[in-house]
């Protein structure tokens, strides 16, 4: 009975080793290589990277906007735009980050639109940017064209035939 208790006792003591995980990258390295992916136009790798980081960040902001201009470079925009959507519904999204997202999910929605809602949509995106003081001045100017833009397009779409709204 003792002969056995000196086998079982090391068995179960490095139990716990076996189940370690083996060199997974950290959250922080998977955005870097999703990063890297991104810049060498890999979008497909980033988009995998970024959604393997999700899964262990501390910093889900980051990675839906990261992986939302990955969604907008390949035309996805509604993708896109919830991703944005994601990135201003955490709590703990940085200023300077929210104006981006607000002025980026403009930007979807302005590229995708159909109806005169969702340039009214993206209207109001374009305005919470502008409104944002973490917004710098090259990304209000950019906003406020914009802004003009979805206003010409909502305008347009919204004029029923004989002129009237």
């Amino acid at each position: 009975m003792h002969r056995w208790l000196y086998v079982l006792v090391p068995l179960v003591l490095l139990l716990p080793l076996a189940a370690a995980p083996i060199d997974e990258p950290t959250p922080d390295e998977l955005i870097r290589q999703a990063n890297a992916a991104f810049a060498r136009n890999d979008l497909a790798e980033a988009d995998r990277l970024y959604e393997a980081a999700l899964e262990r960040t501390q910093d889900p902001g980051l990675v839906a906007f990261n992986r939302a201009a990955v969604l907008f470079h390949t035309e996805a925009f509604r993708e896109a735009e919830l991703q944005y959507t994601l990135v201003l519904e955490d709590a703990a999204c940085p200023p300077e980050r929210a104006a981006r997202a607000w002025y980026n999910r403009g930007t979807c929605l302005l590229r995708r639109g159909t109806s005169a809602a969702v340039y009214r949509s993206a209207i109001a995106c374009f305005e919470h940017c502008l409104n944002s003081p973490a917004a710098d001045p090259p990304l209000k100017a950019d906003a406020r064209h914009n802004l003009e833009l979805a206003k010409l397009l909502d305008e347009f779409l919204g004029v029923e035939p004989g002129g009237t709204r």
